[in-house]
């Protein structure tokens, strides 16, 4: 990512006004596209969205500090093994990410700002995914054992 998207990604987040309902509606999007991974989350999405809000910001405001922001990438993908996310659903979470922040209160949403978040979303996926694969057991076919 450059300095420039990095800025970008920050004032995407300072204009999101109802960091609540964003949530709420990527959980929507997410849920339309892909209505399996519905049973990956609990019944009640009310602290799930609160949580999934938090980190966003946590790890944009993370962007800045490249090592550290990386590890906790690296640590939430290692988590995200054990949920049962395979990396085929990263890019549906992608895409229902930049709809539902295109589609936000207060976002000015354009090509410069889809780019921006299209490059954060490609670096924290990348990372995840790699820190996902590598948590998990490979199988003596050695591909990597889903855990049941």
């Amino acid at each position: 990512m450059t300095p420039e998207q990095v800025d970008v990604v920050d004032r995407t987040l300072a204009a999101l006004r109802a960091p609540d309902a964003f949530a709420a509606d990527f959980y929507r999007r997410l849920f339309a596209a892909a209505p399996g991974l519905r049973p990956l989350f609990p019944p009640s999405l009310e602290e799930q969205q609160r949580k999934f809000a938090a980190m966003l910001v946590e790890i944009a405001a993370g962007i800045r500090e490249h090592d550290d922001f990386l590890e906790r990438c690296a640590d939430l993908g290692a988590r995200h093994a054990g949920y049962g996310v395979r990396v085929e659903h990263y890019e549906i979470v992608g895409d229902a990410l930049l709809a539902a922040l295109a589609g936000a209160p207060g976002v000015h949403w354009d090509d410069e700002v889809q780019e921006a978040w299209q490059a954060a979303y490609a670096l924290i996926s990348d990372v995840m995914m790699g820190a996902q694969s590598a948590a998990l057991p490979v199988s003596s076919t050695g591909q990597p054992s889903r855990p049941s």
